[in-house]
């Protein structure tokens, strides 16, 4: 008793009213949740629930209650701690889960929200230091047994991320992280006895991925956790394997591309021979988005299934997303020739695959001056798919020397540069190869007549946040003028030494 006293007063009358109004919070909080797995499951719109919009109100009200929490702790109210601490727990919400059925040491990702805006946390709590989440791979039955995750701190999180303000509606900044999510077997199967009871014990288990945030109160007198956890997940090395109804073997990532497409969380059960369209573009997206930092556009998917379906099947897509796709037809391979040596045998997954490889060999870059990573790609430099006639038109009315980016329409691997000159709009496509030798930054900065990118931006105030490794190019001299396709090739004119 003598130890409350010196620390303050429990004072449930001061509380009363404002947790009944939590209670009406977390009901609203846990609404949210349903309808999310609801969406989950049936891959359909929240049923009636304007997703964004119910988040920005319950933050709110969260705001409100922990405003009127935070003055009754300060005025040593010892119960408003205690009810703090409980309601600030479930004050994490994910709005991006990551995929059902995972690859081992295979890039994901997934979007957790903090129902607390900066503005909050800067005025109330005087919060300076970085919003910092953690990741954690804990089995299932220790996720459902009801026994406090404590254990946590015995092992190492998988991920951390960092919590940023977003813009969620006109005026309402909220704080978002992006979480990156790679787990490796070492993870899983910990070799030091604390982390057994945690760890999922094989392959067949199931797993959840618990996400926990700490926030310091009174100058780090006291801390808060909140914390959340994933559906649950299926982790795995997936061999390739023959499927014996189509006779088709399967790549890991395409098995997994088609389990996660079905909701299918088991490795050994059988799959159905047809899926929804809309579910395995979906699939592909997510992956798609997790390996680049950025989806690609609707116009986009639409010029690359030309290139795998028939345009039956195209119309047939266009019209209703809900068209059925056998297994087949996602396998169905198609040949894509580079150049005279060099041809590739490409399914749906793998063009976007070798897209994505592409994407992050040769257009990520470090920015000058950090550790941080600037891409192409990702800051909206490249235009995605378009045809040679659309980027003329685009650059129709463009000033001389303006150019675009744009990806090959007849290669994964490649990258077209259209620029406006007096008679005309030239291209210049660079392979994965020949970026190899001089990356895509050098070749813009190399080339005078290349002065702004589309629409009318000076090239050097976006080119020169981008570090590069000085390389000399290994073009063979003379090997200037037109290449087979129209394209203009690379040709070499002298080797500058400079003593840097």
């Amino acid at each position: 008793m003598d130890r409350v006293k010196r620390l303050g007063k429990y004072d449930e009358s001061e509380t009363s009213a404002i947790e009944s109004r939590i209670q009406q919070t977390l009901e609203k909080i846990e609404l949210w949740k349903h309808e999310a797995e609801a969406h989950e499951i049936n891959k359909s719109k929240l049923i009636g629930l304007d997703s964004s919009s119910l988040l920005n109100t319950i933050e709110l009200e969260a705001e409100e209650i922990m405003s009127e929490l935070h003055m009754l702790y300060l005025k040593g109210n010892i119960r408003a701690r205690f009810v703090i601490s409980s309601f600030f727990k479930n004050l994490l919400v994910i709005t991006k889960q990551p995929p059902r059925v995972l690859e081992y040491s295979e890039d994901y990702s997934a979007t957790v929200r903090l129902l607390l805006s900066e503005r909050f946390l800067n005025i109330y709590l005087r919060n300076r230091s970085k919003l910092i989440l953690r990741a954690f791979c804990v089995s299932d039955n220790i996720g459902n047994s009801g026994e406090n995750l404590t254990k946590l701190s015995s092992i190492s999180a998988i991920s951390v991320g960092e919590f940023n303000p977003e813009l969620t509606s006109s005026s309402q900044l909220s704080l978002i992280s992006h979480i990156p999510i790679n787990i490796s077997p070492r993870m899983i199967r910990g070799k030091r006895k604390v982390n057994e009871e945690v760890r999922p014990k094989n392959t067949s288990d199931s797993f959840r991925i618990y996400f926990s945030f700490y926030l310091g109160f009174n100058g780090g007198v006291d801390s808060f956790e909140s914390i959340t956890s994933s559906f649950p997940l299926k982790i795995g090395k997936w061999k390739k394997v023959k499927k014996n109804v189509q006779s088709i073997w399967t790549t890991p990532m395409e098995d997994i591309i088609w389990r996660n497409a079905m909701g299918n969380l088991e490795s050994t059960a059988p799959i159905p021979n047809f899926i929804p369209f809309n579910q395995v573009n979906e699939a592909i997206r997510s992956k798609f988005n997790d390996f680049t930092g950025r989806n690609l556009t609707e116009k986009d998917m639409e010029v690359i299934q030309r290139k795998f379906f028939s345009p039956q099947l195209i119309n047939q897509i266009k019209s209703d997303q809900s068209t059925l796709i056998s297994f087949s037809q996602f396998m169905k391979p198609i040949l894509v020739t580079e150049n005279e040596f060099k041809t590739m045998s490409l399914t749906y997954w793998g063009w976007f695959h070798s897209l994505a490889i592409f994407i992050s060999t040769h257009l990520h870059f470090e920015e000058k001056g950090s550790f941080q990573q600037v891409s192409f790609w990702k800051d909206g430099l490249i235009l995605g798919y378009m045809s040679t006639t659309e980027a003329a038109e685009e650059l129709k009315e463009s000033e001389q020397g303006t150019f675009l980016l744009r990806f090959s329409n007849s290669l994964p691997n490649a990258l077209t540069l259209d620029w406006k000159e007096p008679e005309g709009v030239y291209s210049y496509r660079g392979t994965s190869d020949e970026l190899k030798h001089r990356n895509l930054v050098d070749r813009i900065m190399d080339i005078k007549r290349w002065k702004f990118f589309y629409p009318n931006i000076e090239k050097e105030s976006l080119i020169l946040k981008f570090t590069t490794n000085l390389e000399i190019p290994q073009i063979s001299p003379g090997s200037e003028g037109t290449g087979k396709r129209g394209y203009v090739t690379a040709s070499l004119k002298s080797h500058l030494f400079m003593d840097l």
